[in-house]
């Protein structure tokens, strides 16, 4: 389905300043972001490429007003 229609892309950019914890549950962002009509892509390590982000979400949705939100 989702590769059936257009949609709007986001690639949310985040630094750490510690490891993520284990306690942190991804479903349960990613169902907070549905719920605002959006969905993840994927979650995604980028550590190693520039100093001042670790970690990449891509969301995508039909409306741009729901990334936003």
């Amino acid at each position: 389905r989702i590769n059936q229609q257009s949609l709007y892309a986001m690639y949310s950019v985040f630094a750490t300043a510690e490891p993520v914890p284990d306690s942190i549950d991804a479903r349960a962002v990613s169902a907070a972001i549905a719920r605002a009509g959006a969905d993840v892509r994927g979650y995604y390590d980028i550590g190693g490429f520039r100093a001042d982000a670790d970690l990449l979400m891509w969301t995508v949705a039909d409306a741009p007003e729901k990334l936003q939100a």
